[in-house]
């Protein structure tokens, strides 16, 4: 990166501190955080993590990798995960792909009255997780392990980014380091909480959603509303997450589609017969 995109990118940063309504003090934090995940030399010398105010008293713990300012940013920014608001108010919410906990938080700043459920294999990003869950003192119960069509274990594929986790096997070679995890299926977690239904949820499972939608999927009877994403590339749009989720009695919003990475946002919500 030259001075001149260097310079450009600082402000693109501190701009999107602004925009999250950031103290200039983390949007300082910000901005530099990810400045340390482009040096080795910085990265030794900086703390594990910073923790930024947010509106509203929350705080968000955030690693200095680059990806995690990403994931605050466009979760509390672009707000993928913001469901309709004629929906009704959500009481249990099922993260599932919590990842750091970011979507879990900004769920929780939409509905501080809801229970959530939030689903993460990766250890690194359990870490982070848990710190967001007791920073906020979030209803949350963590699942230690990867969503799967049933109960068990499961091979995860780690890329070369350490995060960058999926049940999906990679075709590449940049994601083959394999790390077994705890799986859970959906009905274990709702038995597990005692839920007889999922008002809302998210997910963001990297192309396991084609799997999980379509096979042993009779919990989707009780989902009333979906937010979150399909992957194209393992083939799965629009049109197929459609085909798997009308015969459940959902009505299926493209809220919009990201053509560079074939990724669809997607909100399903049930259509109830009156």
């Amino acid at each position: 990166m030259n001075i001149a995109s260097s310079i450009a990118h600082a402000r693109t940063l501190w701009d999107n501190g602004r925009k999250l309504d950031l103290i200039v003090a983390d949007r300082a934090k910000l901005t530099m955080a990810y400045y340390i995940s482009r040096s080795a030399l910085l990265g030794h010398l900086a703390p594990p993590h910073f923790t930024l105010q947010l509106p509203g008293g929350y705080k968000a713990c955030i690693r200095p990798n680059g990806r995690d300012q990403a994931a605050l940013a466009e979760i509390f920014g672009i707000k993928p995960y913001q469901p309709a608001q004629s929906a009704a108010n959500p009481k249990r919410i099922l993260d599932l792909g919590a990842n750091i906990g970011m979507a879990t938080l900004f769920l929780t700043t939409q509905f501080p009255d809801a229970e959530i459920a939030s689903v993460e294999p990766f250890p690194g990003n359990l870490a982070i997780l848990r710190e967001n869950v007791r920073l906020n003192q979030i209803r949350s119960t963590i699942f230690a392990g990867a969503v799967g069509v049933s109960s068990g274990e499961a091979e995860l594929s780690v890329g070369n980014v350490a995060d960058a986790v999926s049940l999906v096997p990679a075709s590449d070679a940049g994601r083959q380091t394999k790390l077994r995890v705890k799986q859970f299926s959906v009905d274990e977690i709702m038995d597990q909480l005692h839920w007889t239904q999922i008002d809302l949820l998210k997910i963001d499972i990297e192309g396991y959603e084609k799997t999980l939608f379509k096979s042993n999927n009779a919990w989707l009877g009780r989902v009333n509303q979906i937010v979150g994403e399909a992957h194209g590339h393992v083939g799965y749009g629009i049109k197929e997450v459609r085909a798997d989720l009308e015969p459940f009695g959902f009505k299926l919003i493209e809220k919009y589609y990201d053509a560079v990475h074939e990724l669809t946002i997607f909100e399903a919500i049930k259509c109830f017969s009156s």
